[in-house]
Parts: structure tokens; C-alpha cells; sequence
């Protein structure tokens, strides 16, 4: 089975609607990147679970909007990688998806990044949350036992560099919510894709943290 709308299909049986929808196909539009050039590792194909966490990890890119981002006044977010650090806005928003925190930056040409972690349980509240890599099996087991984790995907178009961050394991730490603010830090491991799906490019570790604003509606 394609991993279409899977948040919806195994979380929430009901039609995305055309907002959301829309939503989902500006964000794949403007940031997904196309094939990149060898990056540090010899570039492999990837593994049949590896291109179904990729895949998975794409429909998460409904969350990114330079909208939103437009409207984060008084947020901010870093993202420490091996080679440099990436900073932007940060905002957090619940929709009948789930709960979603989201650090991005765009120039006018829409190229930038955004680092989507994304919660399906209930409300956030301070605490520590494992990251796990997204898979159907994982999903599925989740919603049968009633315990869920935070899954994440970043989508860089940074002009030399475009590509994609699968994300395979982490934790996030929320450390403050009050009113509408929500801070916390995070750490990531996983594996930079190419835009196509087809390639592993390299091992990938990341940090960072964020004080982020709720979203604009």
C-alpha cells in the first residue's frame, strides 16, 4: 500500500480536506528538492524500508508554510548540523492531523528549509519525547496500543544543497509551554536523501532548539 495520507487513513479515517490538501501540494511544490549531487558518503540506493520512511516523511511537508512563517514574529529556532547551523522561525499547531511543531526560513524564491516533528497523541506537555522512523508497522502499532512518539522529516533547498533529512531515531524535549509559547530542544539521527527517493547520500546527526509561536491559522 502507497503511503497516501497515511496520517489520515490509519489515524483519522475521514477525507483530508481541500485546505489541507493544498496545503500539502504548495509545500511539496516549493520544497521538494530535485536530485542532488553527491554529498561526503558514495551515494546507495535506498532499502525498501528506507524509501518507505522517505515517502512517509514527505507527507509530513503539508506542516511547512511560508504563510505561517510570515506570521512567526517573536519565535525562533536552530538547527546545529555537522557543518553548519540553520536558523528561522518556529511555530507549533494542532490540526485533526495531530500536533506539530515546525522550524523553517524561506527567501522569496521559497528556498530555505523545514524540519516538520510531528506528535499524534493528545496535547503536548512538558516532558521528554522519543522520535521514532516513520514505517506503516510502526504507525499501526502505535494506534493499537495507545502509546505514540514523535516523527520527524526536513526538506532543505539551500541552493547548492538539496535534500532530504529521514529521520530514523531522536528525542525532543518540550522544557516550557506558557500561554501560546512552546520551547524545547532536540537531537535527530538519520540519513540525507536525495530529492528523487532513490539515494542515500549520507549519515546525518542534528541538534537544536526553539522557542516557538502558535501558528496562524
Amino acid at each position: 500500500m502507497r503511503a497516501r495520507s497515511w496520517i489520515v487513513t490509519y489515524l483519522f479515517p475521514m477525507p483530508m480536506n481541500p485546505a489541507t490538501i493544498a496545503a500539502l501540494a504548495l509545500a511539496v511544490a516549493c520544497l521538494a528538492p530535485p536530485p542532488a549531487e553527491a554529498q561526503t558518503d558514495e551515494p546507495r540506493r535506498l532499502t525498501l524500508e528506507e524509501s518507505e520512511a522517505y515517502q512517509m516523511g514527505l507527507e509530513l511537508a503539508f506542516a511547512c508554510s511560508p504563510y505561517r512563517h510570515r506570521r512567526a514574529d517573536g519565535s525562533e529556532s536552530t538547527i546545529r548540523r555537522q557543518t553548519d547551523a540553520l536558523s528561522g522561525t518556529a511555530i507549533h499547531f494542532r490540526s485533526i492531523e495531530g500536533t506539530y511543531v515546525v522550524l523553517e526560513q524561506y527567501d522569496q524564491e521559497l528556498n530555505g528549509h523545514c524540519l516538520v516533528l510531528g506528535w499524534f497523541g493528545g496535547p503536548l506537555e512538558p516532558g521528554r519525547y522519543d522520535i521514532g522512523q516513520l514505517a506503516m508497522s510502526t504507525v499501526e502499532g502505535e494506534v493499537a496500543a495507545g502509546d505514540h512518539s514523535f516523527f520527524g522529516m526536513s526538506l532543505v533547498r539551500k541552493p547548492p544543497e538539496d535534500s532530504m533529512l529521514v529521520v530514523e531515531s531522536g528525542t525532543l524535549e518540550i522544557t516550557t509551554m506558557e500561554g501560546e509559547r512552546v520551547a524545547g530542544r532536540f537531537e535527530l539521527s538519520g540519513f540525507l536523501a536525495d530529492g528523487s527517493g532513490a539515494s542515500r547520500l549520507a549519515a546525518a546527526a542534528w541538534a537544536g532548539s526553539f522557542s516557538a509561536v502558535r501558528g496562524a491559522d
